[in-house]
């Protein structure tokens, strides 16, 4: 799962896991993010940097070709948090 909801003006490391509810194994993770058609298999830690708010989607396929159901979360950068004077 992924998951972060706070703005924070660095960028954010994101390591994405998966459990195995049917104990085939895991093939792979898939992300896409912004509601994009085309997914991306991820293999290692992500460093995202882009600044707004970017939706984050997760799904994990077992060697059996299940795919589990689409997790969302949202990441939240902005390079100078307004400080309250």
């Amino acid at each position: 799962s992924a998951y972060h909801s706070e703005w924070t003006d660095k960028n954010i490391w994101i390591e994405i896991t998966s459990g195995d509810p049917y104990q085939f194994g895991i093939k792979r993770i898939e992300y896409a993010t912004n509601d994009q058609e085309n997914w991306t298999t991820y293999n290692d830690p992500i460093t995202w940097s882009t600044e707004g708010v970017t939706k984050l989607q997760v799904s994990a396929i077992d060697n059996a070709d299940n795919m589990s159901q689409v997790e969302n979360t949202y990441l939240k950068i902005i390079l100078k948090l307004l400080m309250k004077r």
